[in-house]
């Protein structure tokens, strides 16, 4: 093991080594994984601690800060009564600012919905789908509530539902 570690050190930082090595193929493409396999640590590093501050805050701030609300999805359009519109709420975890916005009554929402900066993520729940960014990784997902079944659901649900998902 430590002569593979050496190797990969000689590899980042000495061309007379590289020069030494320069037909060994294999050999390059493992210390080229391994390479990769350390920036994917490195990196996943502040999504888990983010993940943990949410699974030991969320819960409580949900709980704390959410009226209660219904909330029924029929037809592909979702109707939520109970929670003043637009609905926005805003969050630090660690650095990390979460934003939610529940808007299912205009039909716009301003494009501005997130909060700035390169540490933001947030859901947006309109009418007519749901929408997930973060900044952090420049990832925008949006799906719409067409082909859903219909369902409805209350605070009190959803709570129990986080609940479930932190505990596991």
């Amino acid at each position: 093991m430590r002569k593979w570690l050496v190797a990969f050190y000689n590899s980042l930082w000495n061309p007379e080594w590289l020069k030494q090595h320069k037909n060994s193929g294999s050999a390059a493409r493992r210390y080229f994984l391994l390479l990769i396999a350390l920036f994917t640590i490195i990196l996943a590093i502040p999504f888990v601690i983010m993940a943990a501050a949410f699974a030991r805050q969320g819960p409580a701030a949900l709980r704390n800060n959410l009226p209660d609300f219904t909330a029924a999805l029929q037809g592909g359009k979702l109707s939520v009564t109970g929670l003043p519109q637009p609905y926005r709420a805003e969050k630090s975890f660690d650095g990390a600012n979460f934003t939610l916005v529940v808007d299912t009554i205009s039909s716009t929402t301003p494009n501005n919905w997130l909060s700035a900066g390169p540490n933001s993520s947030g859901i947006r729940v309109t009418a007519s789908g749901i929408e997930l960014v973060d900044n952090s990784t420049g990832q925008n997902e949006t799906r719409s509530w067409q082909g859903a079944k219909d369902s409805s659901f209350s605070k009190i649900q959803l709570l129990s539902l986080v609940d479930r998902m932190v505990s596991q």
